[in-house]
């Protein structure tokens, strides 16, 4: 609806039909991000300013989906940046104002909208009164807040947040990839600018997500941070929204419950009281219990046992349509519908989920009993429902220690880095991209797994543990059949020996001790102790140079890498007997490929075949040959080639001669 409603307004500005600009689109096969970049974007660290230049480096593809990523540190919080927005990685925490400290929300208003407006940025195949429309509904909007009018206020936000998700559609009017990255990428450091500013005053940055950021503003740095939320409004165009909060508990950026001075709250996520209808069902009296305790003041206990709806209590489960759910009790099993609803309890049964085409089976809920509560009685008084009280409160239990482990942290002191410095992240970051360029073009490596080690390399880039980056990428469906070639060409040499990779590979995937995600919890922990047993016993001893360049070879059907070893060594790439034996060699130490001569007496007398290595002793310079007129072979004057006299052909024990 809000597409049409703009679609309308904009084909009326410049006096065309609907159906005139349905079908228009920007396509493009690449996008450079250095292309997309807004005005005024200024850093004064070291370090932002290395990753402002890091990211203008990058050049993202229409057959990744236009997919930019990048992870980084900044006065300790650890910032993602992405095709979604700049997003903190947030740690669990409660933080509380008091008469030295302030909490404070601070939001862009329409920061979207108003970063195409400020940069004049419009989809390349419409008009540019784009812009002057989109300036005109956000002041339209903004004019409707501010006066109260909510109902206007939100349709009209509802129209103008459309437009940045249309920009990345190909199936709608305002597709246009390049527009899409230029709002994101800089919105992500026009925030990143102003977050450099307060720490650079000493102005905590607690969270970003988007549109804003939370920050923690000691009282006599008040005057100090309107000073630089004014200069950074002047600088860039954008408008600034405050809101106070005295209480902010978090899980993460997108779980987290606030308290404002009147005691009103903001929740999201886990927190969230209300039921959200768009998602599944999940025991609402877990928030409830979670608000309770953290704004009234209520023990969980409390919550739990005041509550007179069952429904408070439910869990809702769908099942796909490869499966089946049933009910297994004591008087039978029954099979169940594929929408289910149910609540812990003291007594009932177990609910298992079995594939239809196989007799793979996954227990949920694993060690607790359940009720269905397909059917409703009001008649039945919740006493008699025998609930499990003490799951759902080690449920609440367990969210509220995770934030209250970690209650009043303490402020934290920027240090910049050395000017010239560069990362070891984005050193690993280019060298994963040579390699992720090497992959796509081996036969047989499909898209998606170099997309997913992509996103593999984003979460374990400071984690060198092979066993966790398995255990990952198992529990987050990212494991593939490759992952075997992958080990065999070093991919992960990272994360220490490939060889010890293989054996801890092979062991998780097809050993007694295979690891997948559908064990239970009990037998997970105890297949992965046996498997962190078996690694930390596993030398660390490498493949040898010969073992590396065979494993090379079947994974790619070729040889690419360069070795240091003597340069005598070559590896036998092709083999041509027609006349005098020819042979293509890849040497090891340049990686220069070569043609050579051999004599057919020598190659007879001593065989060799493609893929073996060899070592060059001696050639010999002879005449080259030709035919005459008469068809006899002569000798060319001053003309001549080289041919392999004396060789070895290498075995698997054989030690290299490396350079001294």
């Amino acid at each position: 609806m809000a597409d049409i409603i703009l679609e309308n307004i904009y084909c009326k500005e410049i006096g065309v039909q609907p159906k005139e600009v349905r079908n228009l689109k920007t396509e493009r096969d690449s996008v450079r991000i250095a292309d997309c970049l807004g005005k005024n974007i200024e850093f004064k660290t070291n370090i932002l300013n290395r990753i402002k230049r890091e990211i203008e480096e990058k050049i993202v593809h229409k057959e990744d989906n236009f997919k930019y990523g990048k992870t980084i540190k900044f006065a300790n919080v650890t910032y993602e940046l992405g095709v979604g927005g700049l997003h903190s990685v947030d740690q669990p925490a409660i933080f509380k104002a008091d008469e030295n400290m302030r909490i404070v929300d601070k939001d862009v208003a329409s920061y979207y909208p108003s970063i195409m407006i400020v940069n004049n940025l419009y989809p390349e195949h419409l008009s540019p009164k784009f812009v002057d429309i989109l300036k005109r509904i956000t002041k339209e909007r903004l004019k409707a807040k501010k006066s109260g009018n909510r109902i206007k206020a939100d349709s009209l936000k509802i129209v103008v947040n459309s437009i940045f998700g249309k920009l990345g559609s190909d199936v709608y009017w305002l597709y246009d990839p390049k527009q899409l990255l230029s709002v994101t990428v800089s919105g992500q450091l026009y925030l990143l600018m102003l977050i450099e500013s307060l720490v650079l005053e000493g102005i905590e940055v607690l969270s970003a997500n988007t549109d804003g950021i939370v920050t923690r503003i000691p009282k006599h740095l008040e005057n100090k941070c309107d000073e630089i939320c004014k200069w950074w409004q002047n600088k860039t165009g954008f408008v600034l929204e405050d809101t106070e909060y005295v209480e902010y508990y978090r899980t993460d950026v997108n779980n987290y419950l606030v308290i404002k001075p009147d005691r009103k709250t903001k929740e999201k996520g886990r927190y969230l009281k209300n039921i959200d209808l768009k998602k599944a069902y999940r025991h609402p009296i877990v928030p409830k219990a979670l608000y309770n305790y953290f704004v009234n003041k209520i023990s969980i206990e409390e919550t739990l046992h005041s509550s007179t709806d069952i429904f408070e209590f439910c869990i809702s489960q769908k099942v796909g349509k490869d499966f089946i759910l049933e009910y297994h009790a004591n008087d039978g099993i029954t099979k169940l519908q594929k929408n289910n609803r149910f609540y812990i309890s003291n007594d009932g049964g177990k609910l298992i989920k079995k594939r239809i085409d196989s007799d793979k089976q996954i227990g949920l809920y694993v060690g607790e009993n359940v009720t269905i509560l397909n059917d409703y009685e009001d008649s039945i008084l919740i006493d008699t429902r025998n609930i499990n009280y003490e799951f759902y409160i080690n449920e609440v239990n367990k969210y509220i220690l995770e934030v209250e482990k970690n209650e009043g942290i303490e402020p934290f002191c920027f240090e910049d880095e050395p000017e010239g410095y560069i990362s070891p992240e984005h050193l690993a970051e280019k060298e994963r991209e040579v390699v992720i360029n090497f992959l796509k073009g081996i036969k047989g490596i499909p898209d998606k797994l170099i997309n997913d080690l992509t996103y593999i390399n984003k979460h374990f880039i400071n984690n060198k543990d092979f066993l966790e980056l398995l255990v990952y990428c198992e529990d987050n469906s990212l494991m593939s059949s490759r992952f075997h070639d992958l080990i065999l060409l070093g991919y992960f040499h990272e994360f220490g020996s490939s060889k010890k990779q293989m054996k801890i590979y092979e062991e998780f995937k097809k050993g007694k001790n295979r690891y997948t995600r559908t064990l239970s919890e009990k037998s997970k922990v105890k297949r992965l102790e046996e498997l962190r047993l078996l690694f930390d016993f596993t030398s660390d001893d490498e493949y040898s140079i010969l073992e590396k360049i065979k494993n090379e070879v079947s994974v790619t059907g070729n040889i690419r890498s360069v070795c240091n070893v003597d340069k005598r060594y070559a590896y036998v790439q092709d083999i041509d007997t027609k006349y005098t034996p020819k042979i293509t060699v890849y040497p090891l130490s340049t990686g220069k490929q070569q043609v050579l001569k051999v004599f057919k007496k020598v190659f007879n007398a001593h065989p060799f075949a493609i893929g073996d290595i060899l070592l060059c002793k001696e050639f010999k310079k002879r005449n080259s040959m030709r035919k005459n007129d008469a068809g006899e072979w002569e000798e060319v004057p001053d003309k001549f080639d080289w041919y392999l006299e004396s060789y070895y052909v290498t075995k698997e024990t054989d030690e290299f001669i490396v350079p001294s």
